[in-house]
């Protein structure tokens, strides 16, 4: 398979192999529902931690058709509430520990696209809120 251009998506669903949609009764030790991003860092994560494991990712479409597939492209901080309104509903020391989760969470997903060799056209950049 040719890398696409950097910044293009990295799979192409015409290229995933068919699969046959299921039916009856089907075992595995985790069942992941969704083929987007979390849903695949999910089985991902938990294919390397415990190698052994029958993890079966099971979506209504192919790896990346919904929002995963088509969306701005941006990775940020902050899931979740502003920090500011964390800071009212949790308090400051809640608040600063979800803020660095957060953080720490962009750098993994570099750090694991770096690994992986995934041209995904990541790069790491300033946020800045003009207006809110």
């Amino acid at each position: 398979m040719t890398r696409p251009p950097a910044g293009t998506p990295y799979w192409d669903p015409a290229e995933l192999p068919t699969q046959p949609q299921l039916h009856g009764v089907v075992t595995a030790d985790v069942a992941v529902v969704g083929a987007g991003l979390a849903g695949l860092s999910c089985a991902y994560h938990l294919a390397e931690r415990a190698p052994g494991l029958d993890i079966a990712v099971v979506d209504a479409e192919h790896p990346a058709a919904g929002a995963s597939g088509r969306g701005t492209g941006l990775l940020g901080p902050r899931a979740g509430p502003a920090v500011d309104r964390a800071v009212r509903r949790f308090g400051p020391q809640t608040a600063r520990r979800m803020h660095r989760a957060s953080e720490r969470a962009v750098r993994d997903v570099l750090a694991l696209c770096d690994r992986l060799d995934v041209p995904c056209g990541l790069r790491p950049g300033e946020q800045l809120v003009a207006t809110r």
